[in-house]
């Protein structure tokens, strides 16, 4: 039995459209073990005490179902392999992961792919799914096996250090909701930094960029002025927004003169920080304002105490000058049962790593500190009590950390216009307005109330995990600001596929020549001479699929030209993941996976194809593409594939096309295959 190191393919491969990883397993030694002691009912029994993904995973439920009408042969552990690789992908990473099997011409022998390319954590989890599948199989299938008790813990250690590498360096939960709604909408994404995790959204000169919510518009002194909360309270005062009033302090004796001007009850908080770290509200005595203070100095040495609004604590999110959602912050707090402690059920809450409905519980565990012993003290409840059915026990008098409530059908316009306004005022373009009202149906102007802050870097997931029948599409909101509809989303990609550097190397040269004189366009692109950009050639060819990317990257291109040699592509990946032309210049017969990757490509392309008069796969291609199919030849009269026609053309050329004769070269061609394709991509990039 083997598992191989995977290997790493980057965009438009021969088995998937997109950067994937694939693993090859080798099973073939179990096959004479496996016709002698079958395992199947011990197997998938003990899998999921090994497996904690697979407990309630629909798609293992039903391999176990079918396993009572089928063989427990090769295939079928290969199968169980897979699904388990699926279940602990999509569990850690809270996010579907694609998960393809297929068979190798060797028995027992098989290719694993997923779309998870996070290389360290997916091998880890592919060869955790590969030991506890053998391990399940016992030691009468599978030789050198550690007794059970030892595979157990070894399994379980293993599962403990696979959750923390996916804390550790996988992608931030509000970042795999962004990169989904990405794909969703078609929109290339690259991770440039991993700490802080930067994404590069679109590419070339269409491009944006996030850092959580904070966006490549979001400006220094915007976040700078909103991070120092007392800039950002004298400058909403000074506009009329209503704020609480606020004094700064450094000892305890300057918060209890701030206090005594204020007036009881005030909130303690430290100058800067963020989730509520540090925030003491409502402290209605000199006694509770000491306590409020130190836990605030904790965090920064600057405290500010402030006047204390009555009322409900909502977080009103503004994106672009919009009021895009709005929701009710309930402090962390556990509701009765009537026959459970307060202590049992903060860790009944605290076991699970999930909610009832799937999503991850990203909030932080319920507190059961000296600072929630305080809390429930003033209404008479300890870790002991045991609450009546339906009472709700308060463990923080602030929000951050609890439950959330859509309220954004009940905002008062009045509200969210004073969030508009604080956000606007300081220049913040993605904003959180924490607003403090004792009914948010009713304008502050009536009922009192106002803002208690306004944050830069506003936390999603308060409004996407939020309770309510039909909460709003925050995401899709970022993006719609992001990339409104029917702006661009990317530069042009112009990919040519071949087998001779030479060839390819005078095919780059000549098309981005010819797009940069007579489109106008800045033109970068990676060919057998390198990567380049509009300023000239900048660094040598190493790996085409993983310098491919850095094209992308660069902010200053609107047409991409990729020159990439059909052997290297095919063993890792095109580098890009759509093109927009395809130029095939002739080549010999190529091999099955050549062919695949050229198919594959084919159909990704959103624009023509562009094929060389000659080209072995013509005929395939006129019946995948028959509709961008553009066959090209300098010839005065070549054979036209079945199905399509000849067009004539200046100067001798000919374009042998879809019947509609759509998007042939324009003008005088020269009969040379280079010319006539630099001047079809040079027609496209300028839009005539």
């Amino acid at each position: 039995m083997q598992l191989d190191a995977p290997q790493l393919l980057l965009g438009i491969n021969p088995w998937l459209e997109r950067n994937a990883l694939r693993f090859r397993i080798d099973l073939s030694q179990l096959k004479s073990k496996l016709a002698k002691n079958n395992p199947k009912r011990k197997a998938m029994r003990t899998l999921p005490t090994l497996i904690p993904a697979l407990q309630d995973d629909e798609e293992f439920q039903a391999l176990s179902g079918a396993l009572k009408k089928g063989k427990f042969d090769l295939p079928f552990v290969a199968e169980v392999v897979a699904t388990s690789c699926r279940a602990i992908l999509s569990k850690l990473m809270f996010r579907e992961v694609l998960v393809e099997l297929r068979a190798e011409e060797s028995e027992g022998v098989y290719t694993l792919l997923t779309t998870s390319h996070e290389l360290e954590m997916t091998g880890q989890i592919v060869s955790f799914a590969f030991l506890a599948t053998l391990g399940s199989l016992g030691n009468d299938v599978v030789e050198q096996l550690p007794p059970p008790n030892v595979l157990a813990k070894q399994i379980n250690e293993t599962w403990s250090k696979l959750e923390q590498t996916v804390d550790r360096d996988g992608l931030p939960m509000q970042h795999r909701f962004l990169v989904a709604e990405a794909r969703e909408r078609g929109i290339r994404w690259q991770r440039i930094l991993r700490r802080p995790a930067l994404l590069h959204f679109g590419s070339g000169r269409h491009w944006r960029r996030l850092e959580l919510t904070t966006t490549d518009r979001t400006g220094y002194l915007a976040a700078t002025t909103a991070a120092r909360k007392p800039r950002a309270a004298a400058l909403m005062q000074m506009m009329s927004v209503p704020v609480p009033v606020q004094f700064q302090v450094q000892t305890v004796e300057q918060a209890l003169a701030a206090a005594t001007k204020i007036g009881y009850p005030v909130v303690t908080k430290p100058m800067s920080g963020n989730r509520g770290r540090g925030v003491s509200a409502n402290l209605k005595n000199d006694a509770e304002l000491r306590v409020g203070f130190q836990r605030a100095v904790a965090v920064n040495k600057t405290v500010l105490v402030e006047d204390f609004i009555v009322g409900e604590d909502y977080r009103v999110l503004v994106i672009d000058g919009e009021c895009v959602a709005a929701v009710k912050r309930v402090p962390p707090s556990v509701v009765g049962d009537g026959g459970q402690t307060v202590r049992r059920l903060i860790d009944k809450a605290n076991a699970t790593r999930f909610r009832p409905d799937g999503l991850p519980r990203i909030l932080a565990p319920l507190p059961a500190d000296d600072e929630a012993k305080r809390i429930m003290a003033k209404s008479g409840w300890d870790l002991s009590s045991v609450p009546p059915e339906g009472t709700r026990v308060y463990l923080r008098s602030v929000a951050n950390g609890g439950s959330t409530e859509d309220v954004t059908a009940e905002i008062h316009p009045d509200n969210a216009m004073a969030a508009v306004r604080a956000a606007q005022i300081l220049g913040v373009d993605v904003a959180g307005a924490d607003f403090i009202s004792p009914d948010i149906t009713k304008s502050f102007r009536e009922v009192g109330g106002g803002l208690n802050e306004c944050n830069y870097k506003p936390d999603l997931f308060v409004h996407i995990l939020a309770e309510g029948d039909d909460p709003p599409d925050v995401v899709g909101a970022l993006f719609d600001y992001l990339f409104p509809a029917d702006s661009p989303r990317g530069l042009d990609a112009i990919v040519i596929m071949g087998v001779e550097d030479d060839t390819l190397g005078a095919l780059v040269e000549t098309i981005a020549g010819e797009v940069s004189r007579e489109g106008d366009a800045r033109v970068g692109g990676l060919g057998p001479a390198g990567l380049f950009s509009a300023l000239g050639a900048v660094e040598p060819l190493q790996n085409f699929a993983l310098q491919a990317p850095k094209v992308s990257l660069d902010t200053g291109l609107d047409v991409g030209v990729f020159g990439a040699r059909l052997d290297a592509a095919t063993k890792d990946g095109l580098g890009v993941d759509y093109l927009d032309l395809l130029v095939l210049p002739n080549i010999p017969a190529p091999g099955e996976d050549e062919t695949a990757l050229v198919l594959r490509a084919a159909d990704r392309c959103e624009g023509p194809v562009l094929v060389e008069y000659g080209h072995p796969l013509t005929a395939v291609l006129a019946d995948r593409v028959a509709d961008r199919l553009h066959v090209v030849s300098p010839e005065p009269s070549p054979t036209a594939p079945p199905g399509c026609s000849t067009l004539g053309l200046d100067g001798g050329a000919l374009v042998v096309c879809a019947p509609d004769g759509a998007a042939a070269p324009c003008g005088p061609t020269a009969p040379n295959f280079n010319a006539m394709v630099a001047r079809f991509a040079a027609a496209r990039a300028s839009g005539s």
